[in-house]
């Protein structure tokens, strides 16, 4: 049996700490103890309108306070539902990490060498039956990681159903309940930088890209590609340098042209071509940012082109 292609590697599984998510589980419980506290006291309040307010605006107060009571409940659930999808999804993480880590270690204690990418290496005829043991626990991991993926993104899809696509206050600590759901993803190694600023784009919409760029702790932008315009100004900062014109940057070697495009790309997503023949490859941050490869009409080399977001100016990339 392989290693799945997609497997984190072992120093990254080592890394792991999925006991911790227990945590933030913990605090999205607190969330939703807060909005019932104030369920209970929206609806003491809707009793005691009901006996000082009579008639059409009492009715009319008395049905608003109605309403925001059935949403404090509704919100109160599903801040439950959420708790336990992190909650569950640690504890099902945690267990397929132990047991791949044990198969390791039990291997290792045979004589076997487990490479980073969970490769056995071994001169006597256990190897094979050790890495068999090894892709296993391997796949189950990767099994439980995106299950553990899909019921914290539902029950966060969940909370705003019906709700506009952007950071609002409209219940109580929603956002809060956002933000401890995308660290307790991270922190359990769920999700890589760009595929969960992806998914919050993709529910909350782009006006919130200030607010998820912020749900995102600094230490997980460090050894990843950029996930906004301001990450492509770091990268064309540090590898190349400024064009003959205007906004334009240049590099030495049409492999530096590669190594920029591969370094800008790591976090985004791929996107259509269109029918040009003379796009290699395009990509799409999640704040928007457009990023190509294409082969340019006058050289026959490579070229990066950038278009920032809401932006009309290209930034060029290209051998001088």
């Amino acid at each position: 049996m392989e290693v799945a292609e997609l497997a984190p590697r072992r120093e990254v599984v080592a890394s792991w700490n999925p006991g911790s998510v227990r945590i933030d589980a913990a605090w999205i419980g607190d969330g939703a103890s807060v909005l019932d506290f104030q369920a209970a006291a929206i609806d003491r309040s809707r009793v005691d309108l009901r006996e000082a307010w009579q008639g059409a605006a009492g009715d009319a107060a008395v049905g608003r306070l109605g309403r925001d009571f059935a949403a404090a409940q509704r919100r109160t659930s599903q801040l439950r539902v959420l708790e336990r999808a992190v909650r569950d999804g640690a504890s099902a993480l945690e267990v397929a990490r132990e047991a791949l880590l044990d198969a390791v270690a039990v291997a290792e204690a045979d004589g076997c060498l487990v490479a980073p990418d969970w490769s056995v290496v071994s001169a006597a005829d256990n190897g094979a039956a050790h890495a068999a043991v090894i892709a296993a626990h391997v796949q189950a991991l990767i099994d439980a990681d995106e299950s553990a993926a899909r019921s914290i993104d539902d029950a966060s899809a969940a909370l705003l159903d019906g709700e506009p696509r952007h950071f609002v206050p409209l219940a109580i600590g929603l956002a809060w309940a956002v933000e401890a759901a995308v660290h307790a993803m991270i922190a359990a190694g769920v999700l890589s930088v760009g595929a969960m600023a992806f998914a919050l784009v993709d529910r909350f919409g782009m006006n919130a890209w200030d607010a998820i760029h912020d749900a995102l702790p600094d230490s997980f932008f460090q050894d990843a590609g950029p996930v906004d315009a301001a990450g492509v100004d770091d990268v064309l900062n540090d590898l190349t340098e400024p064009g003959r014109r205007g906004v334009n940057r240049q590099v030495e070697s049409e492999e530096d042209v590669r190594t920029v495009f591969d370094e800008l790309t790591e976090q985004g997503r791929a996107v259509g071509t269109g029918d040009s023949v003379k796009i290699i490859e395009r990509y799409e941050l999640p704040d928007g940012t457009g990023i190509q490869l294409r082969v340019d009409s006058k050289s026959g080399g490579s070229v990066i082109d950038i278009v920032k977001p809401e932006g009309t100016q290209v930034i060029k990339v290209h051998v001088r």
